[in-house]
């Protein structure tokens, strides 16, 4: 009985974490040390695409590096936690949408694409290597499109 409970305190405690990690809104931190809001610019979100595309590459970058990080780190800490086998991917979801929905940016943030790059990266290495080449292929074809993300 008391090991459900502790159990159930990880699983919360790497939610929870995984949210505020998520929720860390770097895009808008870096259009702000830059002199750009970014809920105001392009795409009108805070995510990477918008960064990259309508402040600056460097900058983008740095912003896509953070935000696949902090996806990574939510898995990272709930298997820290102990949280068992597919459970940790609720922390990894969590990130995300802490990202799309950051408590400290009046609840608005990005897509959560480079947030859950970072997810896939730290849960299934081997598929975020897959998606990562997919996925720099579509930008690559798709480097104009008015659809893309951000």
């Amino acid at each position: 009985m008391l090991d459900d409970f502790v159990i159930i305190q990880k699983l919360v405690a790497s939610i929870l974490v995984g949210y505020l990690l998520g929720s860390m809104p770097f895009a808008y931190v870096a259009g702000r040390f830059r002199g750009v809001d970014i809920f105001s610019t392009g795409s009108r979100t805070a995510g990477t695409a918008n960064v990259f595309w309508n402040i600056g590459h460097r900058t983008g970058t740095g912003v896509f590096i953070a935000d696949v990080a902090k996806g990574s780190a939510a898995i990272v800490i709930a298997q820290l936690l102990d949280v068992s086998g597919p459970l940790v991917l609720l922390a990894g979801a969590a990130s995300v949408m802490g990202h799309w929905k950051s408590v400290f940016s009046g609840f608005r943030g990005g897509d959560g694409m480079a947030t859950l790059m970072g997810v896939t990266l730290a849960a299934a290495p081997s598929l975020a290597i897959l998606g990562f080449v997919v996925g720099f292929a579509v930008v690559l074809v798709l480097w104009r499109a008015t659809f893309r993300s951000g």
